[in-house]
Formats: structure tokens, sequence, C-alpha cells
């Protein structure tokens, strides 16, 4: 089909499909919804709506878009994603943007000139300018008329219909509150209130709050409050500060409206420690009034539920290490949750995070680790059976002990986006079970909701790289990279990198890999004998590998090297199905040896309970086979 023409003013607006593009404004409009896009962004679709509907190669776009500037292919890749985020569309189904690959993109759908006479959503007439809007609610506030506020504003948003809400659905980033304490040492406690804030507004069904992982990105980071909006693709961003002396605490809240930068809320609390949870509900409401969406709150601390701020705060110190794991780390780690469990019995996130300590890190804890796990995880699900939570943890401690269908049947009870939070739970479980295809297609849905979470971006990156995509898999990876700059994105990068089998490639993941903190033997021995693959095999054959870093590591090199048996030797030492589905693995998967893996480690039975994975099929009621990539689906 041919495209219709494109508009001979590259400046004047046009529709793809019913989205109306404004260049003149950054933005891109659907159904009175607003999505602003950074001038790049704007530029590259401009590029592709010039071509219409003829492939633009990316030589093309970065001379275009970026002239003589030096940039990475990740710039592209970032404005690719923003758009299709924009146009709700997806790299694997992509009905509006197409990859061709080794080339460049194309606009797969038409483009129609906008008319003179096209209607303004924001102007149409009946309707309050949303400027207006917040107008009205900032004066609200002023007067001390937060409870009223509510009610009149939402009159005002459903056109003055009693009762009706709007159909709009207002979006909201909230940032890592920033700790001003004397001796900045209270950021725990800043990212405690900030986890919270997050969950409170989250409940409301008008308002599309950005998940944690993604807010948390901007941790530290001096960014223009503009940019982080248009970046996470919100309307609105609340951010604040946090002093905390002895008992007395003052918090500071800023509601910010993104497209003006104009602060639309701004108050600060006095409080004592003892009303921590009264001042995150108040804020809550206060934002909610603000922002002229109606209320209906649950009850305080709901996120970690406890009403003991002393445990909440070792909770809080044990989220702050989150990625360390390192003994010494480790070890305070576990000390901060006990603590909290003493303190509060009947704290059901501090048991579950205890057991998820354990089941995470296995023998470097306690040769006891499955029973300890089994029996934390037991105490917090009988303290709160319905927290998503502690089902995602549950999930993760069946998969540690190889119980496939109990992390199935516990990720039953896990939304896979609550509206609250995203659980990247289920991707975890699907990659583990070999399943690519179902990983991306989640994952990828996921990603729009939470879009720099570490983990979905992490999942997608191994799913890419399992299902033959390397070039998508290394994309993947610098977006990881970008903002989690750790050993084990370094090392999954240098995994994906190689089924592309380019030394080049592998050697610069390796370098970045050895430079943030590899705590394996393994990967530094690799370095030293990498141009020398017989010697590095020695080595291979030779050590004792007695890390979980190692285990995971070294087959995979064993495999990458050309020895698919000793590649299934050292798997066999600490098996995890994580690595198995890697293309650097297709020769072990050809393996007899192999099928007995599967079996000892629980895959097989689950499978035929619950349907085969990507990469292995039965071929009897007792035998099954497992292929070099993906098998026709046999589910």
């Amino acid at each position: 089909m041919t495209n219709p023409p494109v508009p001979a003013d590259p400046e004047k607006e046009y529709f793809v499909g019913d989205y109306l593009v404004r260049p003149q404004r950054g933005c891109i409009e659907r159904e009175g919804r607003v999505i602003r896009v950074k001038p790049k962004t704007m530029a590259v679709l401009q590029c592709l709506a010039r071509a219409g509907g003829e492939v633009v190669a990316r030589d093309k776009l970065f001379d275009t878009v970026w002239g003589r500037a030096v940039v990475s292919d990740a710039a592209l890749t970032q404005c690719i994603v923003e758009l299709r985020s924009a146009f709700g569309d997806t790299a694997r189904e992509s009905a509006v943007i197409e990859t061709v690959p080794r080339v460049g993109f194309r606009l797969a759908m038409g483009i129609t000139p906008a008319s003179v006479g096209v209607e303004d959503p924001q102007g149409a007439v009946g309707a309050e300018p949303r400027s207006k809007r917040k107008r009205v609610a900032v004066l609200a506030l002023l007067l001390g008329l937060a409870g009223a506020a509510v009610v009149a504003l939402a009159f005002v948003f459903s056109g003055g219909k009693p009762g009706q809400m709007a159909d709009e659905v207002q979006t909201l980033a909230v940032l890592p509150f920033v700790d001003m304490s004397p001796d900045q040492d209270q950021q725990h406690f800043a990212d405690g209130i900030t986890e919270e804030l997050i969950h409170g507004l989250s409940l409301q069904p008008q308002l599309m709050v950005i998940g944690r992982t993604s807010a948390f990105m901007f941790k530290n980071r001096s960014e223009d409050l503009r940019e982080i909006g248009r970046l996470l693709d919100v309307d609105h961003i609340l951010e604040g500060s946090v002093r905390k002396s002895g008992d007395q605490l003052r918090i500071t809240a800023n509601l910010i409206e993104v497209g003006s930068g104009a602060p639309l809320w701004s108050r600060s609390y006095e409080r004592t420690t003892a009303q921590y949870f009264e001042i995150q509900k108040e804020i809550s409401k206060e934002v909610i009034a603000a922002m002229a969406i109606e209320t209906g709150l649950g009850e305080p601390g709901q996120v970690f539920g406890t009403s003991s701020f002393e445990a909440y705060e070792y909770v809080m110190k044990f989220y702050a290490g989150d990625y360390l794991t390192d003994t010494d780390s480790v070890l305070r780690d576990l000390e901060y949750l006990r603590m909290a469990t003493e303190i509060d019995p009947g704290y059901a996130f501090a048991w579950g995070a205890l057991s998820q300590l354990y089941s995470g890190h296995q023998d470097a804890l306690s040769p006891d680790w499955r029973e300890l796990s089994h029996r934390y995880l037991e105490r917090a699900l009988a303290l709160d059976d319905n927290s998503p939570q502690l089902w995602e943890i549950a999930a993760h401690y069946y998969a540690a002990i190889n119980d496939w269908s109990g992390a199935e049947q516990a990720l039953s009870r896990v939304p896979q986006d609550s509206g609250i939070a995203v659980f990247p739970g289920h991707l975890e479980l699907l990659v583990k079970v070999g399943r690519a295809s179902e990983t991306i297609e989640l994952g990828e849905r996921q990603l729009r909701r939470d879009p720099l979470n570490d983990r979905i971006n992490v999942y997608l990156q191994h799913a890419y790289a399992m299902n033959g995509m390397p070039d998508k898999a290394l994309e993947q990876s610098k977006i990881v990279w970008k903002g989690w700059p750790t050993p084990q994105a370094a090392q999954e990068a240098m995994l994906a990198a190689f089924a592309q089998d380019d030394p080049a490639v592998i050697r610069f993941w390796l370098e970045r890999l050895l430079a943030s903190g590899d705590v394996s033997a393994t990967n530094p021995a690799m370095a030293e004998r990498f141009d020398n693959p017989q010697f590095a095999l020695d080595w291979l054959r030779q050590a004792e590998l007695d890390t979980h870093a190692d285990r995971y590591v070294a087959p995979a090199w064993a495999a990458y090297l050309g020895d698919a048996e000793l590649a299934l030797d050292l798997m066999r030492k600490a098996p995890d199905p994580w690595a198995f589905w890697m293309p650097h693995n297709a020769e072990v998967r050809q393996l007899d040896g192999f099928k007995d893996l599967l079996r000892d480690v629980g895959l097989v039975d689950y499978w035929r309970e619950s349907g085969w994975g990507d990469y292995c099929k039965p071929t009897s009621e007792e035998d099954f086979e497992c292929g070099p990539a993906p098998l026709p689906s046999s589910r």
C-alpha cells in the first residue's frame, strides 16, 4: 500500500493513524492525551515521515538529526524506543515504526496532513484548560480547603456534571527525596518516604504512577525536571527533601507541572518520627487534591506493613544496599532484618525479605538455607497472604529449590501489573523454564509501565539473546548499562555478545565487567588467556570453582570456547536454568547428559504438567528432544 502524502512543510501538523503529531509544540496527541517528545526524538520522527514509508538508513538518521556530533547507537535506539512508547507500538509487533535489520527504520503507518480546522483537544468548547484547573487546585489548597478541592475539582474535570469524574488519567513520577540531614546519613529514610508515596498515590484509579525502579534511576542526578518528565512521559513530578535530627523530622514536598516547569503545590511538614506514617498520608492526600483526583487512600504504611518506625527504618537500611553482594554487606543486611523482626514480630515484609535473602545467597549464608528460607516465608504469609510482594518472594524461593509448579502457583497470586507496581518475577520464571517468546511479549508490555526498571530490562536482554536476536540483546545491554553499571549487567552483555562471536565486542564488555567489581576468579583468568582458547580451556578444567559467580560464568566460557562436554560437567556442579537456553549452549543442549540435567532440576516434570518450553519438545510419553534453537511450539 502506498502511503498518503507527507506534509510538504515538515513543521506542519499531521496524523500518524489517529495520533496527531505537532512538531512545533514537541508533542503527540491522542484522545485528549498529550505525550511530550524530546527534540531529537521528534527530529527522528520527522526524518522518517519525510521518507514516505521508505526505509531510512541509520547513517542517514545520524547525519540528519545529530550532524557532526559524535553519539553512540544507543542515542538513536532511545529515540526509537520513546517513539514506539508514544505510539503504543512495540519492536515485536511494530505497526508504526518498523525495524529493518542491519539497515534502519521505516514509518509503516500512513501519514495524513492535519486540516486547518482540526479541533484542538485542549481547546474544545466546554472544556476547562489544564492550566486553569491547576490554578483552581492551588487556590483551594492555599485556602486550606484540601478536602473541598477534591470535590470541587472533580466537578471541573467532569465538565460540570455532578458525581462524574473525567476519563483522563494523570501521570506522575515520584523522584527520590533528597537527604538534607546534618550528617547526610538518612538516605535510606528518604528512600522509604519515596517508596511509601509511590505506593499510596498508585492506589488511585485515575493516577498512573511511574514504577519505583524507573523513578530511582534519577537518584542523586541533577537533570532538569522538565527533561526527566519527558524521559518518563509524565505530566507531573513530585520531589522533596528530608531532614532528620534525633526524632525531629522536616519533610518538604513539591509538585511540579512538567510542561511549564511551574510548581503546582509545595509544603513543608515538621513532625516527630512518631508521626511519620501520618505525614505520608497527609502528603499523598494533598498531592491528589492538587491534581484534582478523588482520593480513597488506605491505611498508611501498607507497603511494608508496620506501625513501628524503628523496625521500618531497619528495613529501609536493608534496601539501601540492594545490589551489594559481598559477604560483609549480606551479613549486615541479615542483621538489619533480624532487628526489624525482633522489634515488630508482626512485620510480614521483614520476614519475607529474610526468606529472600537466604534463597538468594544460599550456602553463602547457611547450609540450611532451604529450611530457613521456607520457615521465614511461611511466617510472612501467615501474617499477610494478600501481598503481591510476598508472593513474588515465594516464587523466588520455589524457583531456588527447583519447584517450578510451586513458583508458577505463587506467581498466580501476583498481578503482572497491579497498577501499584510491575512485578518482574513472572519474567524470571519464563526465562528459566525456557519460554523466551513469552518473556519478550510480557517484558515489552511491562516496560511501558516502568521503562527504566533494571530487572525488566535485564530479563528482556536475556530473552532477546535466547531467541537468537543478539543485535537486539546488545542494544538492550547498552540501555541496562547506562542505568545499572554493575558486574551483573556487564556479564549479561558479555554473554549476549558470545552469540555474535565478535572478539572485540566480547572484550569490550569483559573489560567493563572487570572494572565494575567482578568477584569471580573465572573472568580475570579468561581475560588473561583471551587470545589463546586452549590455555583458557586448560584453566577451566583445572580450576577449583567454589563461588556462585564462578559456577554461573565458567560453563558459559567453556561452551563459547567450544568444549560442550566440559560446559555440561561445570553446569552439573550448580545447575542454573537461567543459563541453559543461551545460544552459546546450543551444542550442550544436544548432549544426552543435558536431558538428564533437565530431569534432575525438575523441568521435564514441570513441562509435562504445564506445557513445554521453546527449546525442548516430547517425542514420546517417556522421551523428549532439545534443539540448538527454538523448536516449533508443542504446547
